[in-house]
């Protein structure tokens, strides 16, 4: 009877380790794999950003850009046409937002085209 039970307790002493380790393995497997797919997920976005914020600076003259100063300037032709790029732009990217920014004298920065309507 002893010698039977000695023999349950290695299988089962065997099986438990077997367990361990695959579990282990699985875990070990599972944090790789969603830090490699989180990784590849990020890059494609930053990608994807990147591509869309150069396309929409090729959209945008800088001479015109630099005019507008005021809000009463949201009424001129460049501002209209760089609104229209933005909001194709936008469109194509699956962007949420797009919009130019410029630094003011102060230092801060300020929102020069958006691509919404007010």
């Amino acid at each position: 009877m002893k010698r039977f039970s000695m023999n349950m307790s290695i299988k089962w002493r065997i099986t438990v380790l077997y367990l361990i380790i695959v579990l282990i393995l699985t875990s070990v497997l599972t944090v790789v794999l969603y830090n490699l797919t989180s990784s590849l997920l990020m890059n494609e976005a930053i990608d994807s950003a990147y591509n869309a914020a150069v396309e929409a600076s090729k959209l945008i003259d800088v001479d015109e850009f630099v005019k507008l100063r005021t809000m009463e300037d949201e009424a001129t032709d460049s501002y209209i046409s760089m609104r229209e790029a933005l909001v194709k732009v936008r469109e194509i990217s699956g962007a949420k937002y797009v919009y130019t920014m410029r630094k003011t004298d102060e230092g801060d920065f300020m929102y020069v085209v958006r691509w919404f309507f007010r």
